[in-house]
């Protein structure tokens, strides 16, 4: 009995060791409101207590032999855009750049062309890109693939097509960044609860897919086409994202929550649609260092949601 004892004693100091060698997360956990269950794989990096968090604690993700997949309209651009400069530790390009590059130097998607409203003339077409880069040796791994793709609507056969070739093939990316983006809310804001159900059909299918999905929420935006008020279609259609994410266990990344809390706002005291670079550069150096940690807790069997 006393062996049996021992032994136990043993194997509980190995656990707790093990956990003590992984990092913190709790940092990262969402703070619960009302009474309600936190979103264990959400980061919600409101302030101030994100200024709380150093980064440099956190032991940078080795991004060897792997495909980062940055799925969205031009928000999540940016993302990729400050990836780079995250991984070869540089100057990341501006947004004006960003969006030249991929317009003028990437080829077309295999899709039908968006065809907008008649009373929409906002040329989106021209964005129906996928930029794609590989990379033997970069500051944080060797042979990295990085790919940019254009996502316009919240739901759209192009979507489907792309997510069941992956299904079908057993291939695809490693890490999927995926945004709605804001397309749904920019070109018709009234129709918010059409948009919702249609995020529950994204989530469905990316719930499916092998790889490990990264939920990006939308920034809030005040203004849309034609100067339509765009905020409570966002944080409808975000609201009902959060609750997805705790639903199906999603690994989420919250823009808005950090945004709002820090009232990153246009001199005019609206939202603007794109972010300061330095702010996205923020949010990313946040956004790896959470998803390094998560990774991490799921590869031990510690993380539950």
């Amino acid at each position: 009995m006393r062996l049996i004892f021992t032994s136990l004693l043993y194997a509980c100091a190995l656990l707790h060791a093990r956990a003590q060698e992984l990092c913190d997360l709790e940092p990262f956990l969402e703070r619960s409101v009302d009474g309600l269950p936190p979103c264990k794989t959400c980061f919600f990096p409101t302030y101030p207590h994100i200024n709380n968090i150093n980064v440099s604690d956190y032991k940078p993700m080795d991004m060897s032999h792997q495909w980062f997949f940055f799925h969205g309209d031009s928000t999540l651009r940016q993302y990729w855009g400050e990836f780079f400069s995250f991984i070869h530790k540089t100057q990341a390009m501006g947004y004006a750049e960003l969006k030249h590059h991929s317009r003028h130097e990437c080829p077309d998607q295999p899709r039908n062309p968006y065809v907008p409203p008649p009373y929409d003339g906002t040329p989106c077409y021209l964005n129906e890109k996928t930029c794609s880069t590989f990379y033997n040796d970069t500051g944080m791994g060797k042979a990295i693939n990085i790919t940019y793709d254009w996502k316009h609507l919240i739901y759209e056969d192009y979507d489907r097509w792309l997510y069941n070739g992956w299904m079908k093939e057993k291939s695809g990316p490693d890490i999927l960044f995926v945004s709605p983006g804001l397309h749904d809310c920019y070109h018709d804001p009234d129709q918010f609860e059409h948009h919702a159900r249609n995020l529950r059909h994204l989530v469905e299918h990316l719930a499916r897919l092998p790889q490990t999905v990264v939920y990006v929420d939308m920034n809030p935006t005040t203004w849309g086409a034609n100067k339509r008020k765009t905020l409570k279609c966002v944080f409808y259609v975000n609201a009902a994202g959060h609750a997805l994410a705790k639903e199906f266990g999603m690994l989420m990344f919250s823009r808005q929550t950090m945004i709002v809390s820090g009232d990153q706002k246009a001199e005019d005291g609206t939202f603007p649609m794109h972010q300061a670079d330095e702010i996205v550069a923020t949010e990313i150096r946040y956004m790896l260092a959470w998803l390094g940690c998560i990774l991490e807790h799921r590869r031990a069997g510690t993380l539950t949601a």
